[in-house]
């Protein structure tokens, strides 16, 4: 496996984040709610909803007996934000009103009334308020959809209500702000509690009081560890984080590994060095399965009850390496952490073991995304061959895995990420997507329905990227302003199919930008142009740095060359097996693990068509079963609109 895919793995959560701080004192008006969320870091927004096929149901309770806010934004802002805003009066009367921001102003209301107003009270000194809304509302470009992705939610709320007739009093900067949640999260209630596993016990991997670097922004710890020493195999059923107290913005993720070959364990168990530095033990580069991991916003993971993480006895994980991912970028040299995991397991063994594949693009600097682009695609590639060899064994018997939950990981460039899953030429439903992709929010996805993987099915890794506030190429790499495209699963049974990505050869992404000939020269990556002739000499990547980016044919000219230019797959089924499709452990491979493939990916398969819209559900002439606020071309109520927008561009100017 690549040294710097390692560093790719982020956040496997399959619970809602919780906050540290005391709960709001009221509970819920009814207890069928299957989410909850404090929306900020005082504990005075609290969000409760639960979602079927059709709609979704939202309460919050607000400390505050003034007016209250609730939204979605395309980023964290408001313009372009779909909004609604309520109050109940002291009288008791209420207010509620949806609608859609197009500046840092009062939001303006929308002439269709979507979210609909279930109850509103005030109790101690909390608002609170219950509306439902269709998960798609068929309001385009006034209302968010609400989907199997990212959403940005936005709160905010003022101490007072406005007068009636008057406009909205500005919040202010101290009781606003933003949260990423993944909405449409399976319940918890499907996931098994802790209480519940029979005979489980628990063990810590934890850092030791480890000294951040003062002199970077991103910094990789890797530390060894010996698991405990079993007499029989035993199933890990679930893990934890363990964030130090005040460290929460600087831990941003760790991965754990399993580690092969043999190791001292008085010389490895233990031991912290910068990772893949002069000082790391050459034996940890054996270090290469990822097993489990955890990024910033996330929780614990559990693991379906049929399938638990092997180890013990004469299982091969017994050496572990913990990455964890620091992020410094005010360069304090005060930093100390003691962060890691909790990991629970069982002798109560499960019918299953779990492993994780991952798919996407080989983490190297030919992955290209050009400057000021609004949005540009790359793609990444799976061969049927990789699967194909990877769930069939030597004696020609296939398995079919099965696929119960995501995590799709770029960097801070990323806006989107879509796996493809297609089975003799025919796009299936995607395999994992996400349209709104959060850097800062990145979570487990627990599947509804587990999706089976089949020999010979191959994927399609697409991630789209937005760079216009950058001036310069944006690479392939580790650090938080390089990019990366990857997506990670956890499955059963296990399986030599668990590592695909691929790489575009250099000449390909030459040829792609026009350039006839290229060669490698010295060291790797550093290719040389030879034709034409006027640019020779040049190297690759000064001229990729000196295009023209601006023209929009040179990007889709590289984009194209994403999707058919000639591709090197890495492939885990490409190992010798021991002719049951286990991996052996006796076989030395070089820097490349995995011996590669040479193809030219095919992107002629039959797309899946766009799923219908489920909005229209109302009769016909009733306005979709939406309440209506016509404007009905009145002068008046122009004048009364432009009077409103002017005085909140007054009041919210200092925004």
């Amino acid at each position: 496996m690549p040294l710097l895919v390692k560093a790719a793995f982020l956040s496997i959560v399959l619970v809602t984040w919780t906050i540290r701080v005391e709960s709001t004192p009221l509970d819920p008006l009814s207890d069928d709610f299957t989410h909850h969320a404090f929306l900020d870091q005082n504990g005075k927004y609290k969000v409760y909803w639960k979602f079927d096929d059709v709609k979704i149901t939202f309460e919050v309770h607000v400390e505050t007996t003034g007016y209250v806010g609730f939204g979605f934004s395309p980023n964290g802002g408001m313009p372009g934000s779909d909004i609604v805003i309520g109050w109940v009066t002291d009288n008791g009367r209420k207010r509620f009103t949806d609608r859609h921001a197009v500046h840092y102003g009062e939001p303006i209301i929308d002439e269709t009334q979507d979210y609909r107003l279930l109850h509103g009270t005030q109790v101690d000194g909390f608002t609170i308020l219950k509306f439902e809304r269709k998960l798609d509302t068929c309001d385009d470009g006034y209302d968010w959809i609400i989907s199997r992705s990212t959403a940005r939610l936005i709160w905010a709320y003022h101490s007072e209500d406005p007068a009636d007739g008057q406009p909205l009093p500005w919040h202010g900067r101290a009781n606003r702000g933003s949260r990423s949640l993944y909405l449409l999260q399976e319940p918890a209630s499907y996931v098994p509690k802790l209480e519940d596993i029979r005979e489980v016990k628990s063990f810590e991997i934890l850092n030791n009081d480890v000294q951040i670097p003062h002199y970077q922004d991103t910094t990789y710890m890797c530390k060894g560890f010996q698991l405990p020493k079993l007499d029989k195999k035993h199933h890990i059923a679930m893990y934890e984080p363990i964030i130090e107290a005040g460290n929460e913005a600087l831990v941003h993720h760790f991965i754990v590994y399993q580690c092969r070959g043999s190791f001292n364990e008085t010389l490895h168990h233990g031991h912290s060095s910068q990772c893949y530095s002069p000082n790391m033990p050459p034996e940890f580069y054996s270090c290469e399965t990822i097993i489990m991991g955890w990024a910033i916003g996330g929780g614990p993971l559990y693991f379906p009850e049929k399938a638990g993480l092997p180890f013990g006895g004469d299982e091969e994980l017994s050496f572990v390496m913990l990455e964890t991912h620091y992020d410094n970028p005010e360069y304090k040299d005060t930093f100390r952490d003691s962060s890691g995991v909790r990991v629970w397991y069982t002798s109560n063994l499960r019918e299953h073991d779990v492993n994780m594949i991952t798919l996407g693009g080989t983490v190297t600097p030919a992955i290209v995304i050009p400057p000021k682009a609004d949005r540009f695609t790359l793609s990444t590639y799976c061969s049927s061959e990789c699967s194909k060899k990877g769930l069939t064994d030597s004696n020609m018997n296939e398995t079919e895995l099965h696929v119960f939950g995501s995590l799709l990981h770029s960097h801070l460039a990323g806006r989107a990420i879509r796996v493809r899953h297609i089975r003799d030429g025919v796009e299936l439903p995607m395999l994992a997507q996400d349209e709104h992709y959060d850097f800062n929010y990145q979570e487990f996805v627990h599947f509804k329905e587990e999706v089976t993987v089949r020999p010979g099915d191959s994927f399609v890794v697409e991630c789209d990227y937005e760079t216009k506030d950058r001036e310069t190429i944006t690479y392939g790499g580790a650090g938080t302003y390089e990019e990366m495209c990857l997506a990670f699963f956890y499955a059963y049974p296990q399986s030599n199919f668990f590592y695909c990505t691929t790489l575009l050869l250099p000449e390909f992404l030459a040829y792609g930008v026009g350039i006839q000939e290229v060669v490698q020269e010295g060291y790797y990556g550093n290719y040389v142009i030879k034709k034409p002739e006027h640019l020779a000499n040049i190297s690759l990547f000064d001229y990729l740095e000196h295009m023209n980016w601006t023209d929009e044919s040179n990007v889709a000219a590289l984009e194209r060359a994403y999707q058919s230019g000639l591709t090197y797959e890495t492939c885990s089924s490409n190992r010798l097996d021991n002719g049951q499709g286990q991996q052996t452990n006796d076989t030395e491979y070089e820097d490349d693990e995995f011996p590669g493939n040479l193809y030219f990916p095919s992107v002629t398969f039959e797309r899946r068509p766009a799923k219908d819209r489920q909005c229209d559900l109302g009769n016909p002439g009733s306005d979709n079963g939406r309440d209506v606020i016509r404007a009905g071309g009145s002068a008046i109520h122009g004048l009364k609109m432009m009077i409103l927008l002017l005085a909140s561009a007054v009041i919210f100017a200092s925004q």
